[in-house]
């Protein structure tokens, strides 16, 4: 197989990167429908003006983004900057972020009033191995990363676009990098992952070999910190 590349970018900022936990509990707006903010519309032209500069508008056969709005959001506008308006990208709920379950839907007060046992437990279990009520955990999400591999990076693979989320990718690299638990969560702790990053591998017959990790649009627009989620 001739050597393909697959470049994953993580979805530029939303609104939900900008708020609190409590904040996003108050809210009406589910976290799947969070919109991009408009910090986050301006990282998204320049990193897909970047892709069109550094591969040209026809080198990708394949775009797949998450059910996700941030991530729809990310990927219609870099098809804008790759003048590719023809494309329906793939929409697939296996590039999903890693779900929390109440964790992810209720107030730190709610969750001491309501859930203090799982507040023990997820402290206990340690990020990797704990699941919420309602939510998965690593291993869930390691096996969604699986199966996308097995259909979108082997058989009729083509250079592939992706844009998904921060802690998906992070599990993404621990299974092609063949990591340990206690080197994937070193790299949690340790390792940026920004709004609107490129990050590259190429793939063929044998290897897969990490081509690089880059922020388009550091240095030309403010840059805000946000979790890799």
């Amino acid at each position: 197989m001739k050597s393909k590349k697959l470049v994953f970018v993580r979805h530029a900022q939303s609104t939900g990167n900008v708020v609190s936990q409590d904040e996003k509990a108050a809210s009406v707006i589910p976290n799947h429908a969070y919109p991009l903010t408009e910090l986050g519309r301006k990282q998204a032209e320049i990193t897909g003006a970047y892709l069109r500069e550094e591969y040209g508008p026809e080198y990708f056969g394949r775009f797949i983004n998450s059910s996700y709005k941030r991530t729809a959001e990310t990927m219609n506008i870099i098809l804008g900057e790759l003048g590719r308006k023809d494309i329906t990208p793939v929409s697939d709920s296996r590039l999903d972020e890693k779900w929390d379950g109440i964790f992810h839907e209720l107030s730190k007060e709610e969750l001491k009033l309501k859930y203090p046992d799982q507040i023990r437990l997820r402290k206990r279990s340690g990020y990797y191995h704990y699941r919420a009520p309602g939510g998965q955990n690593c291993p869930d999400v390691e096996l969604q990363i699986r199966s996308f591999i097995l259909d979108h990076c082997t058989l009729n693979f083509d250079n592939t676009l992706i844009v998904g989320h921060g802690r998906w990718f992070l599990l993404f690299q621990k299974i092609l990098h063949d990591l340990s638990v206690e080197k994937f969560l070193d790299m949690k702790s340790n390792v940026k992952c920004d709004n609107a990053s490129v990050s590259v591998y190429n793939f063929n017959e044998s290897t897969i070999v990490a081509g690089g990790n880059f922020t388009p649009w550091k240095g030309k627009i403010p840059e805000i910190s946000t979790e890799c989620a």
